[in-house]
């Protein structure tokens, strides 16, 4: 049985690689704004090597809570370098998925969206408060999103999901990027893991 640990880092910064995939759309010009839509897998539900913990880390996404559907999208989890906001969150088995729009008006917004029509593989991070964590030891093994894990580790059994961000390296290996070949595409593209 997992042990509730009293000291350990109350922030993640859950940063997917491959699969987290990453996809745009831009906008139909109506004579309006032009922004641009994106889609992301920022976690597939398996383990994570964070740099503030010894141990890999596995969020529960049972114990997930998401506050509202529109959270921030930013660059690098720097509340300073706003990209964007969310309009659709789905969290499903073991993935968080979202959809959104790049709706700041600064020069980070711009990076993102000028790197990826660039071909740029962009990766998505989650950033969540930790509220609940407990510790697998050595030789435990745990149920966690579908999936057995063997001890150490840790499991954040509760959390609360703040920000998800554009990264250009991510920790969940299991997750893929890709960005949208042209702006004439009229669709949302979404990739679904293999």
């Amino acid at each position: 049985m997992p042990k509730q640990l009293e000291r350990v880092p109350d922030q993640l910064r859950i940063t997917a690689e491959e699969s987290a995939g990453v996809s745009f759309q831009a906008a139909e010009d109506d004579g309006e704004s032009k922004v641009r839509k994106f889609t992301m897998t920022a976690y597939t539900g398996g383990l994570l090597q964070l740099s503030n913990f010894f141990y890999p880390v596995v969020v529960d996404l049972q114990g997930l809570k998401v506050p509202a559907k529109s959270r921030p999208i930013l660059r690098d989890h720097d509340p300073g370098k706003i990209v964007g906001h969310s309009d659709n969150i789905s969290v499903e088995g073991r993935t968080i998925r979202l959809a959104g729009v790049i709706s700041a008006a600064n020069d980070f917004a711009r990076e993102v969206q000028e790197s990826s029509s660039n071909g740029f593989p962009w990766q998505a991070s989650i950033g969540a408060a930790v509220q609940k964590m407990a510790f697998v030891d050595e030789g435990e093994r745990v149920t966690v999103n579908g999936r057995t894990f063997k001890g150490p580790l840790y499991v954040a059994r509760r959390s609360k999901l703040g920000e998800v961000s554009f990264v250009a390296l991510g920790a969940d290996e299991n997750t893929t990027a890709r960005v949208a070949a042209s702006a004439d595409e009229n669709r949302l593209e979404v990739y679904r893991m293999s």
